[in-house]
């Protein structure tokens, strides 16, 4: 009988049916957790690392069966394993959650020890899984959907990000904008953190760590409702 390879039991992997062990559950009852959400060039990592730098928050860095990008750093922006490594830790139930890209490419998974066990923890989470994480047992849950201060100013950042990406997994990403965009909206525990300048998206960021409505976040949500809009009207177009 021949084994399915490791990308063909990521791409029948389900992270929505994923069941973490009680023993890793039991390590996170003290962690708040804050979610990054939004689309690829939003702006996530940029601003998480300023609320860092401005707050007690820490970067909860996962693992990642993807190579690092250029400039990245082993342990540090993420733990970087081999998928089949990934995959025995999945059998084993290590992992708190799992996710994968939208073309089911790439695993992601977060361990117990690492979160901050008595802080506030933050990372980037596909819109996809924030349901899945919101039924992990943490003292306290927040999603802040990062939205980029214009249509334009997306635009330019997802180009940076996919530029040498495979057209397809380019086009699942765009699409992943799309429905992130629609999980916000209808969303209604979702927090809009305007991303202008960075230092008021990070001061908005760390308001929803601690539980707080953001500022200027109507302002937020009207531009994130012109940039979908304006990102509907691309797509219906063209491709990207």
């Amino acid at each position: 009988m021949m084994h399915a390879s490791p990308l063909e039991e990521l791409k029948a992997l389900d992270p929505d049916a994923y069941e973490p062990s009680t023993a890793a559950l039991r390590q996170i009852d003290n962690v708040v957790m804050i979610m990054a959400v939004g689309p690829q060039g939003a702006g996530k990592t940029t601003v998480m690392n300023e609320a860092i730098r401005r707050s007690e928050i820490e970067l909860v860095v996962g693992d990642t069966s993807r190579a690092p990008r250029p400039g990245e750093r082993q342990g540090i922006d993420n733990h970087y394993r081999k998928l089949e490594d990934m995959l025995a830790g999945v059998r084993a139930r290590q992992y708190l959650q799992i996710a994968k890209t939208p073309d089911s490419t790439v695993l992601y998974g977060t361990r117990p020890g690492q979160y901050p066990q008595n802080g506030i923890g933050t990372k980037e989470v596909y819109s996809h899984a924030v349901k899945k994480f919101r039924t992990l047992p943490f003292k306290a849950i927040y999603a802040a959907f990062i939205v980029r201060e214009s249509l334009e100013g997306w635009l330019e950042g997802f180009k940076t990000n996919t530029r040498m990406m495979p057209s397809e997994v380019r086009q699942a990403r765009w699409k992943e904008a799309i429905r992130s965009h629609e999980f916000a909206f209808s969303d209604n525990q979702m927090r809009f953190v305007l991303n202008d300048t960075i230092e008021a998206a990070a001061k908005r960021f760390i308001q929803v760590a601690d539980g707080q409505k953001p500022d200027d976040e109507d302002i937020a949500k009207t531009i994130a409702h012109d940039n979908y809009a304006g990102l509907v009207k691309i797509l219906n177009k063209s491709s990207i």
